[in-house]
């Protein structure tokens, strides 16, 4: 799967400047964070940096319904693999396949979140705590 995620504030030296189209290129420091998903509301969505261009996307889904209750109960839990094919990548792809979804799903960056090919717009709405 491939994606590209935004974040809403960068902290110092997490956004470069991006040669051409005026949008920022976000730098590998930059993709961790904490992500609102509107298919599954309050459900988690944690992007942790393992290297520069390695990633760990923890997600949780609600079994019986889109939205969590952040409780824990009735949630299932996944963690999910994404890459860069550099440290400055506005893209990420990420293996959704221990879901049941593609292994090769690309989003990309818009500026504040990540966009997927559905649409579907995970907004970035804070740090990782990580790295």
């Amino acid at each position: 799967l491939a994606l590209a995620l935004g974040r809403a504030s960068a902290p110092a030296g997490a956004l470069l400047a991006a040669a051409g189209g005026g949008q920022p290129a976000l730098a590998a420091a930059g993709w961790a964070g904490r992500y609102f998903d509107p298919e599954h509301p309050y459900c988690k969505r944690l992007i942790l940096k393992l290297s520069d261009t390695e990633f760990r996307v923890n997600i949780a889904d609600n079994k019986a319904s889109k939205a969590c209750k952040r409780t824990g109960a009735d949630e299932e839990r996944f963690v999910l693999e994404g890459r860069l094919s550099g440290a400055d990548a506005e893209e990420m792809v990420i293996d959704f396949s221990p879901k049941g979804g593609p292994r090769d799903l690309v989003g990309k960056w818009d500026g504040s979140g990540i966009v997927f090919p559905d649409g579907n717009r995970w907004a970035r709405t804070g740090n990782a705590g990580n790295r």
